[in-house]
């Protein structure tokens, strides 16, 4: 999981800096690991969702954020 929670982190300080393309790589490269390791349901899967979904609309991809933002909202409820 260090490796991708790297990549993670790589990835948004990729879209601090400016880079969103770039960015997204890292966070796509870094969620197979995460769930893997976590599993599909850990509040990690989500936050790298919402990540994803950030940096989608930030590249100009609405329809693509919205649906990561999606995914990541069953992962943050409670119940």
């Amino acid at each position: 999981v260090d490796v991708s929670t790297c990549l993670m982190n790589i990835g948004v300080t990729s879209l601090e800096c400016g880079d969103p393309h770039t960015g997204m790589k890292y966070l796509e490269a870094a969620l197979p690991g995460l769930k893997s390791y976590l599993g599909e349901r850990h509040p990690t899967i989500a936050t790298c969702f919402m990540n994803l979904g950030a940096f989608n609309m930030e590249c100009g991809n609405p329809k693509k954020g919205r649906e990561y933002l999606e995914a990541a909202l069953p992962l943050l409820q409670i119940g």
